[in-house]
């Protein structure tokens, strides 16, 4: 499971983010909904280390509070971004070698299909969003020993219909592999396709 527990984040004088809970099993989505403004993308970063914050994250009942970010990663957390979310500069096939992946799992979806040799930083964003949770399913994948939990900052946002229903099926993947999603979206009908419990943030 993985847990946070009253997770406050403030840049300055500013609160970004105001006593934050919430926790996710293995195979569920929880989605984390709200108007703008409310620390949701924030919350993300703060379970991730990304960000400085006050209260506590605990991963299989472990604090982890005291590791980077880097050891969060090791430890099973995966962090999805909206915005530069792939290598610009590497093809898709540089990609899979990276991830130490076949074409097969890109062959599976169908907006990654023949672009093998495509720099990632050419592709629209929902094939750049799609290809990240390739990236992540395999990693999920490659996991020994430890329950990955994945969190996605707003992957539909601004995409086409087509692009929405194809990685609704990537989270629905993802929740079969025994992963957790920690999602942040506002898209009521890819919430209502995806999560298993919803929380919504408002502000104070």
């Amino acid at each position: 499971m993985l847990e946070a527990r009253n997770l406050t984040v403030k840049y300055g004088a500013d609160t970004a983010l105001q006593g934050f809970s919430c926790r996710v099993k293995a195979g569920e989505c929880v989605a984390l909904t709200g108007e703008n403004g409310t620390g949701k993308s924030t919350a993300l970063k703060a379970i991730m280390g990304l960000v400085e914050y006050a209260g506590g994250v605990l991963l299989q009942g472990d604090a982890i509070d005291h590791l980077p970010t880097h050891k969060r990663a090791r430890a099973g957390l995966i962090y999805v971004p909206q915005a530069q979310c792939v290598f610009p500069s590497l093809t898709v096939a540089e990609h899979l070698q990276l991830w130490g992946a076949d074409r097969s799992v890109t062959d599976s979806v169908p907006a990654l299909v023949g672009r093998h040799s495509q720099l990632a930083g050419s592709l629209s964003g929902g094939q750049q969003r799609l290809l990240a949770l390739v990236g992540a399913r395999v990693r999920c994948q490659s996991m020994t020993g430890a329950t990955p939990f994945v969190l996605l900052d707003e992957p539909v946002t601004g995409l086409s219909v087509t692009a929405k229903d194809e990685i609704v099926q990537q989270v629905l993947l993802l929740k079969a592999a025994g992963a957790g999603v920690l999602v942040v979206e506002h898209h009521a009908a890819f919430v209502a396709a995806v999560a298993d419990h919803t929380v919504v943030l408002a502000e104070e």
